[in-house]
């Protein structure tokens, strides 16, 4: 004995392939009805390889007698219709997202909770999980020509970085193997240690010791780097896990104070009355007569305070005070006579 099934959205991509699924699968029916909107009535689809359906009407059809609907409408099509079909006691399988998020209807993963289907009886309804996609018939063709890029060497690349992004099972096998083979050094020592009480050793003095003591610190060090890569992969995974974080406020966070310009601060010092306005360079190294040319102008600066100048301007006269400065002043102007400008 079969059941009697309704195929909500028939000519839809997702009815038809409901339809072709219940045809492969051979499941029990006796009577397969193909519904859809007012706009499609009269239209034909293939149920399997021979049979050939009639689309009926949504609006006018009467549910009594179905025993299963199987719906792909779209949201609002399923929120009318469901309660009239559920009232008939059909079972209304839906595909879309209507019912997904109603407590009293079961949402249901074949693979992963089918023990849920028991709960429909609550108001007849079963949500699924799937989604409306868009069926594009693709035939692969074989390569004709050159070389894949996925190589071999690119595939275990692949493999290799999803097993250490997500798992920290090779650290700890790392670790265990360690600990194993330290334990069994330990063990061979012991029962070397025996056998040497018993029998007389067969072979020479010293092998033994040797062999266990690198056994021994060899699963030392593979246990501690199995350690030291847990907790990598733990930091690694609290990293990967945690919440993008958006400043909004800094709290005595205070943005650094802008710098003074040079320039600026050259400009108000010569703005002061007691001191001649001369041009400043700032950017000459000091000691090059360009640099001493541009300082001349702060010499009488000396009898004003310093403290009565900008921080610029009183490192400068406290550059013209300097005898390197007056050198090569004095030495600039010995170069100015007449006879060496004959030269």
């Amino acid at each position: 004995m079969g059941f009697r099934v309704a195929v909500v959205g028939a000519t839809g991509n997702v009815g038809r392939e409901i339809l072709t699924t219940l045809a492969e699968r051979d499941f029990p029916v006796d009577e397969v009805v193909a519904l859809a909107s007012s706009r499609s009535i009269g239209k034909e689809v293939s149920f399997g390889e021979d049979d050939i359906l009639k689309v009926q009407s949504l609006d006018t059809y009467d549910f009594r007698g179905i025993d299963i609907v199987l719906s792909s409408p779209g949201a609002k099509v399923s929120a009318a219709f469901a309660p009239r079909a559920t009232k008939a006691d059909a079972v209304v399988i839906d595909n879309t997202s209507c019912f997904r998020m109603e407590p009293d209807v079961p949402l249901v993963v074949p693979e992963v909770n089918p023990q849920a289907i028991a709960q429909y009886e609550k108001r007849g309804i079963i949500a699924s999980a799937g989604f409306r996609r868009l069926i594009i018939p693709y035939t692969w063709k074989a390569r004709k020509r050159g070389i894949s890029k996925n190589n071999a060497l690119r595939l275990i690349d692949q493999a290799m970085n999803g097993i250490f992004s997500f798992t920290n099972a090779p650290m700890r096998f790392c670790s265990f193997l360690g600990f194993g083979v330290a334990g069994l050094a330990l063990l061979y020592a012991l029962f070397t240690f025996l056998l040497a009480l018993v029998t007389q050793q067969a072979a020479p003095a010293g092998t033994q010791t040797i062999i266990i003591a690198l056994f021994f610190f060899s699963g030392v060090q593979l246990m501690f780097i199995g350690m030291m890569g847990e907790y990598i992969t733990a930091i690694h995974s609290q990293v990967r896990r945690g919440p993008m974080v958006v400043e909004r406020e800094r709290i005595n966070l205070d943005p650094p104070a802008p710098r003074a310009n040079p320039w600026l601060v050259g400009r108000r010092a010569m703005a002061h009355p007691r001191v001649r306005p001369h041009a400043i360079s700032l950017r000459d190294p000091v000691g090059s007569p360009e640099s001493v040319s541009s300082l001349e102008p702060f010499a009488d600066a000396t009898t004003i305070g310093l403290s009565d100048l900008g921080p610029i301007t009183q490192a400068c006269a406290q550059l013209v005070r300097t005898p390197r400065i007056a050198d090569e002043r004095s030495r600039r102007e010995s170069l100015a006579t007449p006879r060496f400008r004959g030269l």
